[in-house]
């Protein structure tokens, strides 16, 4: 069975929240990872001495409870749209800002230095995680449309109007 009829037998089901879910964390993860090697510039000992081991977990914690709060895996991944990138910009604000409270809450009670997390992998690792998110997100997007229409010829039209309505009527749309 081709991988197209495959998805127009299934086409009518969605990804489960969780699936989503799971697969953020894995982009969280691979980014404080390659944060952390490109920050050392992939020198392992340096790595170790930072406890990047340490704060895996808590990463993957924080993101999880920021994931939840602004609900960035329960859009429909082929209906990827603004909000659901404003989502993930909410997420990734919030882990942000609470990795840089913890890092000044540890620097507020005297523990040394080298506990805290650098703010270049702080940043690197946000920046990554937001591409991460938003581009497969929007892979998915491609893909699920290119291999479900794939071979129908299409009518451009233009559709007057912003907001929900318009947005509906070009779901609609692309549902035909």
């Amino acid at each position: 069975m081709s991988i197209r009829k495959h998805l127009l037998k299934y086409s009518n089901r969605f990804i489960s929240g969780y699936v989503v879910l799971v697969t953020d964390l894995i982009i969280v993860a691979f980014s404080f990872v390659a944060a952390y090697l490109i920050r050392f510039n992939f020198v392992i000992t340096e790595i170790s001495q930072w406890k990047l081991p340490l704060y895996l977990p808590i990463i993957l914690i924080i993101s999880a409870i920021a994931f939840i709060i602004s609900r960035s895996y329960v859009g429909i991944i082929r209906h990827t749209s603004t909000d659901d990138v404003i989502r993930i910009f909410k997420a990734a604000g919030i882990v942000f800002l609470t990795v840089i409270f913890l890092n000044f809450i540890i620097v507020l009670y005297g523990w040394p230095i080298k506990k805290v997390i650098p703010l270049s992998i702080i940043i690197i690792h946000t920046l990554t995680t937001l591409f991460l998110m938003i581009f497969t997100r929007l892979v998915a997007k491609i893909v699920w449309i290119n291999l479900l229409k794939g071979g129908r010829d299409t009518i451009n039209v233009i559709i007057y109007g912003a907001g929900k309505t318009g947005i509906l009527t070009k779901n609609t749309l692309n549902a035909d």
